[in-house]
């Protein structure tokens, strides 16, 4: 049994593994620049997935590096 996997996804496939219970952290890379059209970050969430800010890193560059961890996933207590 694996104890890490990680990969890199888009919207549809990060979505599922968020509403399927299965993700324990997201990480985003924030950079400066603003675009005028993208695609969702995550897709066909049924359900508000409730995150707590675990890590941040700034760059000199601007861009910023952050880690949540997923709370209330799949066979945890809510509270927990």
């Amino acid at each position: 049994m694996f104890r890490s996997i990680w990969f890199v996804g888009g919207g549809v496939i990060s979505g599922e593994c968020l509403r399927l219970g299965l993700a324990d952290e997201v990480r985003y890379s924030i950079v400066p620049i603003l675009i005028g059209d993208g695609i969702f970050f995550f897709e066909k969430l049924d359900r508000d997935i409730p995150l707590h800010l675990a890590e941040v890193k700034a760059y000199k560059s601007g861009m910023l590096a952050l880690r949540y961890e997923v709370k209330g996933r799949r066979g945890e207590q809510p509270n927990a």
